[in-house]
Parts: C-alpha cells; sequence; structure tokens
C-alpha cells in the first residue's frame, strides 16, 4: 500500500493479511475488546458470533483450504464520524476434496477513534457473502462426502 493510505485501510490490509495467513489471532489483534461481527445475509443461517468464533475459523480454514487467498479489490473511506470503510473483495481456493472456492464480498468496517500513532482498531466488522456461491460449494462438498461441511457450519452455528 502506498504511505500516502490512511491508517484505517492499513489496519483493513493488516487484518486481511492475517486471514490470508490464517492466522486467527493476528486477525483479533485489529479489533478493539468490544468489536461486534456480522456476517449477511442470514439466509445462510450463519448467526452473529463473537469475533473469537470468527477468529477460530480463520485458523481452521488451512485445514480445510488449499490455499485460501482473499483479496481486497475497492476500497472506499467515508468522511463520517465513525471511520468507515466500505470494502469489495474476492476469494479463491480449493477445499481438500478439491471443490473449488471462489466468492465475492462486500465489507463494512467501522473504526474506533485513533489513538496517538497507532493504528485504529476495528470496532464493527460486517460482511456480506455471496450466498449462491456458498450455497453451490456446500453442496459439492456435500457429495464428496467430506466433513468439511460440518466443520465450516459447525464453526458458523451457536453454541
Amino acid at each position: 500500500m502506498p504511505s500516502t493510505t490512511s491508517p484505517e485501510a492499513r489496519t483493513l490490509q493488516s487484518a486481511f493479511n492475517a486471514i490470508n495467513a490464517c492466522d486467527g489471532t493476528g486477525f483479533l489483534e485489529h479489533l478493539t475488546p468490544d468489536a461486534e461481527t456480522v456476517i449477511l445475509p442470514t439466509s445462510l443461517g450463519m448467526v452473529n458470533f463473537p469475533p473469537e468464533r470468527v477468529a477460530q475459523h480463520i485458523t481452521e480454514q488451512k485445514h480445510f483450504s488449499k490455499p485460501f487467498v482473499m483479496k481486497l479489490t475497492r476500497i472506499i473511506e467515508t468522511n463520517e464520524s465513525v471511520p468507515t470503510i466500505v470494502a469489495q473483495a474476492v476469494s479463491d481456493g480449493k477445499s481438500q476434496a478439491g471443490t473449488v472456492w471462489h466468492n465475492e464480498y462486500m465489507f463494512i468496517i467501522e473504526f474506533a477513534p485513533r489513538k496517538g500513532d497507532e493504528l485504529p482498531k476495528i470496532k464493527k466488522w460486517t460482511e456480506f457473502l455471496d450466498a449462491l456461491r456458498i450455497t453451490k460449494y456446500m453442496e459439492e462438498e456435500a457429495k464428496k462426502g467430506t466433513d468439511d461441511v460440518a466443520k465450516i457450519l459447525s464453526a458458523y452455528s451457536e453454541a
């Protein structure tokens, strides 16, 4: 990223780097202690759950996708009182069973106020997934008889 990139955009890129490294702990370091994570659409049955569960899923990604790469394709920063980024991204990967993964995302990322020279922390992560692509991926994995679908769904279900 260019040195002129905002601190919020640098935080977001660093969070994506943690996702691509399947580093759930590294991802959590970008969030405030009271951060909220929201996964949409609700029709997928993915409930809103604590960031720790998101981090667990990020870490487990390395076990059922080789490799998993998420790339930011567009970032729009707002001038609202709460620093906010709207971002578009794509991801690609392949399951252990060989099912190709490709998804498109929209994110609304809200940040806590900056503290000195530190990069700002994310206080709300709202992620919109392509429901049709996820459904097709899950169906293909189920046909292959893998337990990857169960692992993914359990990561996104309520305890």
